[in-house]
């Protein structure tokens, strides 16, 4: 806490701050993950974590994230974190030289958040100071999860209001002509592949026309279970 870990010309992200957004990133990440794929590579055998290649029980410090460079999951939320707090203070600081704040409205949004977890805290048979810590780490409190809140709340206020403001001032031709020529920025998917194959089983050249017939219908029945999971 006593730390600046980053800052800009008005607003300050001391170390307990910049600890509960890395676990707020790792615990979005993976409720994000789960939800999406959970279901999926459930069905088809697989387990999540094995997927993901993350084991919640294991510090994220000992799990290789990227074989090539060696970088471990720890690394890879460090630095994502890093670059999400980095646009926050950026657009928390254009904020303020526009004379943009927080209202009352949003203020409450951040006090019904703290609320919500008094009562999962109660609910799970935690003190209050003790579920923060379970969440977000040792030596974070109320406080530097409040002002995280209304750092980010406030940097995503002032975005919404960047974003309104060009679209409103753009005209549908305006918008259509740009997505013409910038198509690919807009375009894209997440996907799974799966590579499967089979093996047709030799034909005999003595065999009757029944097995031959039988062989051919089994193969066909594979190729439709491969394509119905495919679907």
């Amino acid at each position: 806490r006593a730390k600046t870990v980053m800052s800009s010309d008005d607003y300050t992200v001391n170390g307990a701050m910049m600890t509960y957004y890395m676990n707020a990133n790792y615990q979005s990440y993976m409720t994000n993950m789960e939800n999406t794929y959970s279901s999926l590579l459930t069905s088809l055998g697989y387990d999540i974590y094995d997927f993901l290649g993350i084991d919640p029980s294991v510090s994220l410090k000992k799990q290789v994230q990227n074989t090539e460079t060696g970088a471990t999951w720890f690394d890879y939320f460090a630095d994502t974190t890093k670059a999400n707090v980095e646009q926050y203070l950026v657009y928390c600081q254009a904020a303020k030289e526009a004379g943009i704040t927080l209202d009352e409205d949003d203020l409450a949004q951040v006090e019904q958040s703290l609320a919500m977890m008094q009562i999962y805290a109660s609910y799970y048979g935690y003190t209050y100071s003790g579920y923060i810590t379970s969440l977000y780490g040792t030596g974070v409190r109320e406080k530097d999860v409040r002002d995280a809140m209304e750092l980010s709340l406030l940097a995503s206020k002032y975005a919404q209001q960047i974003y309104d403001g060009y679209y409103d001032n753009a005209t549908a031709e305006e918008i259509d002509a740009y997505y013409a020529e910038n198509t690919t920025h807009f375009l894209s998917a997440d996907y799974l592949a799966y590579k499967l194959t089979a093996t047709k089983a030799e034909i005999a050249a003595d065999a009757t026309e029944e097995e031959k017939a039988k062989i051919e219908q089994d193969y066909a029945t594979l190729k439709e279970s491969i394509n119905a999971a495919a679907e």
